[in-house]
């Protein structure tokens, strides 16, 4: 999807004669990381509110798959393109673009599930857009540090993102409650 996006925005540049983009990759960058966001905290959030009997764990599934649906199709694309045009696989690429890749983007989107869920008492425009914010940040550092071989940001992302996953798992404890005998009847 970020690959898709980023194409749409770089060929105007080659149409209209601007073929300097270094400048500019930085805007890049943070767009595709505000877009993506906003469109994968939309998609759960839509989906949690057409059903009346969504509860806050449900909206933080949601929101955790569509992350790593987002994580497992732009690494395959990643991987398609690094195929496509001949380059051998490495095992930084599997790993970066491949597992903490995934791992950002479940990060990302439950981190903007959970902190909306979690933050009652704050209004809901503040608590939305700090939650997107928070996103935003991780996502685009990902991102910056790829681009830029940073290595430390993914060494970061990676111990940050194996503790904040079991956080968000943590938080998922309505899948383990046991289902009572009036729910199973009534249906």
């Amino acid at each position: 999807m970020q690959i898709l996006i980023g194409i749409g925005l770089v060929i105007p540049l080659f149409i209209f004669g601007s073929y300097e983009i270094g400048s500019r990759i930085l805007i890049y960058y943070l767009l595709i990381s505000t877009v993506e966001e906003l469109l994968k905290f939309s998609l759960s959030h839509n989906s949690s509110e057409t059903s009346t009997s969504t509860s806050h764990t449900k909206l933080l599934l949601i929101a955790i798959t569509i992350g790593f649906s987002f994580g497992l199709t732009e690494s395959l694309l990643a991987l398609g393109l690094q195929l496509f045009s001949g380059e051998s696989i490495k095992t930084g690429f599997l790993l970066g673009r491949g597992l903490l890749s995934v791992m950002l983007h479940i990060l990302a989107t439950g981190s903007i599930a959970l902190a909306i869920l979690k933050f009652n008492i704050v209004p809901t425009g503040v608590k939305y857009t700090g939650a997107l914010l928070c996103g935003y940040l991780l996502h685009s550092s990902y991102n910056l540090g790829l681009h830029y071989q940073l290595g430390f940001i993914s060494f970061l992302i990676a111990i940050g993102g194996f503790i904040g996953l079991s956080y968000l798992l943590f938080h998922l404890d309505e899948l383990y409650l046991p289902v009572s005998s009036e729910k199973t009847h009534s249906n």
